[in-house]
């Protein structure tokens, strides 16, 4: 590890060297002139009718750029680390992506930023809760959808012309999170289908190939704009329904059922979990050793943390209206 660390700082002096030379800020090593739109600098070109209802939000993509959300240092990782903690069947996701990012940090780069994740596994074992602690411990704006069952249906926007115009949804995590690298969450990506409106697995194939999400035609804009900066994470049951050109541009993670062993701590998780929806601290929250035991001895039947979690949340709701009001 030493010697990749040096190895890593040679680099990092290399790179700023070169900048040096160049004459360039290395105020962000990344992209100097990053922005999202990439030839407008307004919405003039658009039709009035498109410019006057377009949300706040999509309107002040023209008024920031080169904003990413960053690592300030590699400790700051540890928060990450800890998900394996409450998540230990996803350890193995976990040191992929701090192996992404602390291999960015060594050449140079504080950007927070991932290869596209697949990740798959029964339903009920809490990929989409995973995944949205992960964004979390990154400081990272997540932008989910349930992509079971359907077909593009505009997921990737709908352009000027039609009554019901919208952008697509890399646009609105771009806009929502004000950083170029937010992240986007595709659950259940494995049941989409092609259909009249387009086919959800080749319409993302252009959007996870860095030099065309470079120049991604944005249909709400009709427009090019800058896509190549977002973190994607997709969820699946199976893998054999995924597109090959698809997987191809994933790392894919098969998350493995939970051990007996690893239950307990997952049920901690959950009760912090619960405590952070009431907006109250973790230790006005516990279970006792026997319920833990009760609850554990459940998932050997239904074997699906969702199911587990609706049995923490009752036994903490039935416990919190027993207590003696003050």
């Amino acid at each position: 590890m030493d010697v990749w660390h040096q190895v890593a700082q040679l680099l990092v002096k290399n790179y700023q060297r070169k900048l040096a030379e160049d004459g360039e800020s290395e105020e962000d090593p990344d992209k100097l002139d990053a922005r999202y739109l990439i030839d407008q600098s307004d919405f003039d070109y658009l039709p009035r009718n498109l410019k006057n209802e377009m949300p706040k939000r999509i309107r002040e993509l023209v008024e920031w750029s080169g904003q990413f959300a960053r690592l300030k240092v590699p400790g700051h990782l540890e928060k990450v680390r800890l998900l394996a903690t409450n998540f230990p069947h996803c350890k193995g996701v976990v040191d992929g992506i701090v192996h992404d990012i602390e291999l960015n940090w060594g050449m140079g780069s504080d950007v927070t930023r991932f290869r596209p994740t697949l990740l798959v596994g029964s339903p009920g074992i809490g990929k989409t809760k995973f995944s949205r602690e992960l964004c979390k411990a990154l400081g990272l704006y997540a932008q989910s959808a349930n992509v079971g069952g359907i077909s593009e249906n505009h997921l990737f926007g709908l352009s000027a012309g039609w009554h019901c115009a919208h952008p697509g949804i890399v646009t609105q995590a771009v806009a929502s999170a004000r950083v170029l690298n937010p992240a986007i969450i595709l659950d259940e990506i494995d049941k989409t289908h092609s259909g009249r409106n387009g086919d959800i697995q080749g319409e993302l194939l252009g959007l996870l190939e860095p030099e065309e999400a470079r120049h991604y035609r944005e249909k709400y804009l009709t427009t090019e704009v800058d896509a190549s900066n977002v973190n994607w994470i997709f969820t699946a049951n199976v893998l054999d329904k995924i597109s090959v050109p698809l997987r191809s541009r994933c790392r894919v993670y098969e998350i493995p059922q939970p051990t007996q062993e690893q239950v307990p701590a997952i049920i901690n998780s959950l009760v912090g979990g619960y405590a952070a929806d009431h907006g109250l601290r973790r230790e006005f929250f516990s279970l006792d050793i026997g319920e833990v035991e009760a609850l554990a001895d459940t998932y050997k039947v239904h074997k699906s943390i969702r199911i587990l979690g609706r049995l923490v949340h009752g036994y903490l709701h039935e416990k919190s209206i027993e207590l003696p009001s003050a």
